[in-house]
């Protein structure tokens, strides 16, 4: 029997869930042939990329203004502040993120300094991709049906 496991994108893609790796070692030790597919990883490397962020501060802009002098016409929008920060940092966040993902994958990693900075990069760059999205359902379960995972038993 083959299983697939997925990891929904709902944590820091730096510090892997660690209930996965127990669950694929458990399942292993009995037998089973075990997939592993981390769509928290995914979701990172889809949602922060520069052009992303660059097309989100686009959208903000056509919907707040450049400098957020507009109100949403939406019923539940984010708080102002927000947009007029993520309007100001933005450019400089969607600069930066490359680098910052590079960051997370070597060994300045371990240097307090350059990890700092570089997590601060994503969770900008994070808060930036979701606003125009603010206090909207996900969608996960149609691109997970879309992408053709299927979280069960593979015969």
């Amino acid at each position: 029997m083959h299983v697939m496991l997925l990891l929904s994108p709902n944590g820091t893609p730096t510090l892997p869930h660690p209930a996965l790796p127990k669950r694929i070692a458990f399942l292993r030790g009995h037998g089973l042939q075990v997939t592993q597919h981390d769509l928290n990883i995914e979701m990172f490397e889809t949602v922060q990329t520069r052009c992303n962020i660059e097309r989100m501060l686009d959208r903000l802009r056509r919907e707040y203004g450049s400098h957020a002098e507009r109100r949403s016409l939406r019923r539940i929008a984010p708080p102002r502040d927000l947009v007029v920060q993520a309007l100001h940092s933005g450019p400089v966040s969607a600069a930066r993120i490359d680098r910052a993902k590079k960051a997370l994958r070597c060994p300045a990693f371990f240097d307090g300094l350059s990890a700092q900075e570089a997590l601060t990069t994503v969770v900008e760059a994070l808060q930036i991709a979701s606003l125009p999205f603010f206090r909207r359902r996900s969608r996960l379960g149609r691109i997970v049906r879309r992408e053709r995972l299927i979280a069960c038993a593979l015969f």
